[in-house]
């Protein structure tokens, strides 16, 4: 899948499948804006669904079961726990052999839906994802000394949950002083007049915490530099491509060839 990479450092930043999930929409890349993924919840289900902007053809289907396919592994692929859908929604006429959809998903497969939509207790929100329970995502306390190595003050409580929220909140390019603080428990004054005493402001933070993670991120070759755009809260390629030259003196590109 190609945007694997991707989905894995989403759950870098998460705690939770419900985090995970979270961020999901905020940052989904669409199939050459051919169709696009939404996240719900119906009773006691969580529901994954992948829309088209036009209607099903057969080279359509085989996109639908490949994402499809893709999405379910990664999500059992995340958790400490086993993770399997308990339904499947194609929206496909039903095919004369189906024993190859019913090996991939393991899960009661209906056709001719409106949508295609993976269904999930929604019991899974809560569980944890992989990286909390084994050293997979150890280098994210790496990424923390880093960051706090360009600052004249060490990790504490106040610094390391500052720095958490702030990695996981650029990821929904909604990063501010008011959404940052909420997130702490704190008012928004509260949170400046801390950065004051480490004099420090707020955008330097997320300054600093972008570069760090840009040029980390930069090393991963399997990421694309909208990828990486996208991770940091940036909208497209070129307003980071932008960013990226104003902290290093050279495009993301060369920075890579490096």
């Amino acid at each position: 899948m190609e945007s694997f990479h991707l989905y894995m450092s989403l759950a870098a930043a998460s705690h939770t499948f419900r985090d995970w999930i979270n961020l999901i929409p905020e940052i989904n890349p669409t199939l050459g804006g051919m169709m696009k993924n939404s996240v719900r919840r119906r009773g006691d289900h969580l529901i994954l669904e992948l829309e088209f902007d036009r209607p099903s053809k057969l080279k359509r289907c085989l996109l639908t079961d490949s994402h499809l396919a893709s999405t379910v592994m990664l999500m059992d692929g995340f958790s400490v726990l086993p993770v399997r859908p308990v339904r499947v929604d194609l929206s496909y006429p039903q095919p004369e052999d189906t024993q190859a959809l019913k090996e991939m998903f393991r899960a009661p497969l209906y056709f001719n839906q409106a949508a295609s939509a993976i269904y999930y207790n929604k019991g899974i929100l809560d569980l944890p994802q992989l990286h909390v329970s084994t050293s997979l995502y150890d280098n994210v306390q790496e990424e923390l000394d880093e960051f706090l190595g360009h600052f004249s003050w060490g990790a504490d409580a106040f610094t390391t949950n500052l720095y958490t929220v702030v990695r996981r909140q650029l990821l929904t390019g909604t990063c501010t002083v008011n959404s940052v603080a909420k997130q702490l428990h704190i008012s928004s004054r509260t949170l400046q007049l801390r950065l004051q005493e480490r004099d420090t402001q707020f955008r330097l933070i997320v300054q600093q915490l972008r570069s760090t993670l840009a040029a980390k991120y930069l090393q991963d070759r399997q990421l694309r530099i909208i990828d990486i755009a996208l991770l940091l809260g940036y909208r497209d390629a070129k307003a980071f491509s932008v960013a990226f030259k104003s902290w290093y003196g050279c495009p993301p590109s060369e920075y890579r060839r490096q």
